[in-house]
């Protein structure tokens, strides 16, 4: 955008790692919600980790965070927190998005799960209408040019509907 500054190289990376971090840690919160983490759910988040033309030391950050955040002891509002330093409102429901499709990879979301989505929203500062959107399957249409700003790394940008 016009008149927008310019970041540094290490700002850049600082909001990817926080975006990725906020991803992984929030997917595991998602998969264990229900109290296990299916082949399924662990399948699909090693699928996003891999469409992501990661670097391989952020591709294992990522499998080590999906893994570690599963019994860390952290809150998924603690994930979000530290995602919501870095993002922008366009990251915030890119991000939900990705929840969302997590929460559905084994064909249900259970109630845990979608308690887990309604407060995630929450966190996120996103508001109940985009919790209720999500809950009734609409698919959202993202702003390419918002997450890219965001630090969304290009190749999950390439994932947006």
């Amino acid at each position: 955008t016009v008149g927008a500054k310019k970041r540094s190289l290490s700002e850049e990376k600082v909001m990817k790692g926080y975006f990725l971090l906020g991803l992984s840690g929030l997917m595991a919160k998602i998969a264990m919600a229900d109290g296990a983490v299916t082949e399924d759910e662990t399948e699909m988040a090693q699928r996003f980790f891999n469409r992501m033309d990661l670097s391989g030391a952020e591709k294992a950050l990522c499998i080590g965070n999906f893994v570690s955040a599963r019994r860390d002891g952290l809150e998924a509002r603690d994930h979000a927190k530290r995602f919501m330093a870095y993002a922008n409102a366009a990251a915030s429901e890119f991000l939900y998005d990705m929840l969302w499709r997590m929460s559905r990879v084994d064909g249900t979301v259970d109630p845990a799960e979608d308690k887990m989505l309604a407060d995630i929203a929450l966190y996120l500062g996103l508001d109940e209408k985009v919790y209720e959107n999500f809950k009734a399957g609409n698919k959202p249409s993202h702003d390419k040019g918002a997450l890219k700003t965001a630090g969304v790394p290009p190749s999950l940008v390439a994932l947006a509907r």
